[in-house]
């Protein structure tokens, strides 16, 4: 899924705290329904690969795509360039039909859209050639996309399985460095440590600060880091 379900960290951060994407996830992730739904809308796309359904699929291919672009662009979502590079592409699919669908939409004439003549070759080899790289294209475009949702499916599944047993949102009442006992309103002090999935997640200082954390239960020994990526070097 391209929302993943809410974890102890986002449940626990403050509404404030947010960055407008991660907020954004996090209203997209609860809702698995949602996340099924929008995968249909996107397999619209799919439709484009047929002459016979292209201007339909461009349509709902369309409308799926400005709600993407609509939800990047003002939640600020990294990736903007892409669905929008899509959108134009899709938009100009339309082009060619552009005044017979403006004419069935708004004044209610009866239209016929053309039928889109798939090319043919002189040479038998060479019309073979082409249905066999059709499908080939074609089953790139739907085979891949689902052996990586299965592939992600089945890590989820062991990412649950892999839990431990002290996972979960500790709050820090006493913080001692060196037998010294820090203050609350030391800003360096552990405010809550939140295990989650494979025994990584986050600490929250006092001063509304995080950093990650690996966490070895069997040793006793929690490590921290300001980047994720240092815990694996």
């Amino acid at each position: 899924m391209q929302f993943p379900d809410l974890g102890f960290y986002t449940l626990t951060e403050p509404l404030g705290d947010m960055s407008p994407m991660s907020l954004a996830w996090a209203f997209f992730g609860y809702s698995y329904g949602y996340n099924v739904f929008m995968g249909i809308a996107e397999s619209a796309a799919l439709l484009l690969l047929f002459r016979r359904t292209m201007t339909f699929g461009a349509i709902l291919t369309l409308v799926t795509l400005a709600n993407v672009m609509a939800v990047n662009y003002n939640y600020d979502v990294h990736a903007k360039m892409y669905p929008t590079a899509l959108f134009m592409m899709t938009f100009f699919l339309l082009l060619r039909d552009a005044n017979r669908l403006i004419k069935f939409f708004f004044t209610g004439q009866a239209i016929s859209l053309p039928v889109i003549k798939a090319p043919v070759f002189k040479k038998r080899w060479m019309n073979i050639s082409k249905m066999v790289f059709k499908f080939l294209v074609i089953g790139y475009f739907i085979i891949f996309p689902v052996k990586n949702y299965f592939g992600y499916k089945k890590s989820s599944e062991e990412k649950g399985k892999a839990k431990s047993k002290i996972f979960g949102v500790y709050d820090v009442n006493t913080f001692v460095v060196n037998k010294d006992t820090l203050s609350n309103e030391n800003p360096f002090r552990w405010n809550q440590i939140v295990i989650g999935d494979k025994m990584i997640e986050a600490v929250r200082f006092r001063g509304d600060s995080i950093a990650f954390v690996y966490v070895l239960a069997d040793k006793k020994e929690i490590f921290v880091s300001e980047d994720q990526t240092d815990l694996f070097a």
